[in-house]
This record gives C-alpha cells, sequence and structure tokens, in this order.
C-alpha cells in the first residue's frame, strides 16, 4: 500500500527507504487507486484533477488496476438532506467520466 500526499505528482519517482521508486513499479503489481474527496471542496478542482492523472498514469501501466473514490463530509451541515448528498455524488460522477 502506497500512501501519498495530494500534491504528489503521480509521473514523478520517490523515494522508498534507499529506493527510488518510479510509476511502472509503483502501480503495475496494484490492484487499485483509492482516493479520498472532501465533499466541501471544489469538486471540479485541482484534487479532482490529480486523482483523474493518476488514474489515468497508472491505468496505461496497469490496464486492470480498479479507482475507488471515497467522499467523506457528507455529513456536516453543507449537506443536510439525503437529496443534496446524492446531487454531490452524482456531479462528481459525471464530472470523472
Amino acid at each position: 500500500m502506497w500512501d501519498f500526499p495530494g500534491d504528489f505528482d503521480p509521473e514523478a519517482e520517490f523515494s522508498y527507504g534507499s529506493a527510488v521508486i518510479g510509476s511502472e513499479q509503483a502501480y503495475s503489481g496494484a490492484t487499485a487507486i483509492v482516493a479520498c474527496i472532501d465533499a466541501q471542496d471544489d469538486l471540479e478542482g485541482p484534487q479532482l484533477r490529480k486523482i483523474i492523472e493518476t488514474a489515468a498514469i497508472a491505468s496505461q501501466v496497469n490496464p486492470d488496476i480498479h479507482l475507488h473514490v471515497f467522499l467523506h463530509k457528507v455529513d456536516g451541515d453543507l449537506f443536510p438532506s439525503e437529496d443534496e448528498k446524492l446531487e454531490t455524488m452524482n456531479n462528481l460522477h459525471a464530472f470523472m467520466l
């Protein structure tokens, strides 16, 4: 399991102990990318574009990789109804297609 910060460049190499890891090594054996998005952030902003870019690069290396996106903080005051939560999830899904 790799844990990357939000400002991670999916094409860049990174250090892991004494090893330098590239996208081929990082994604070739992976089965999934799991991303967590704050529902209170701009869902069409740089955070989501970075997830899409990462998924595109990873799928070039490994076409069988899956993308799972978790939308969190939908239980706060910003989303008082289930309809608003569903609309946010639908907007996210539409943007990622």
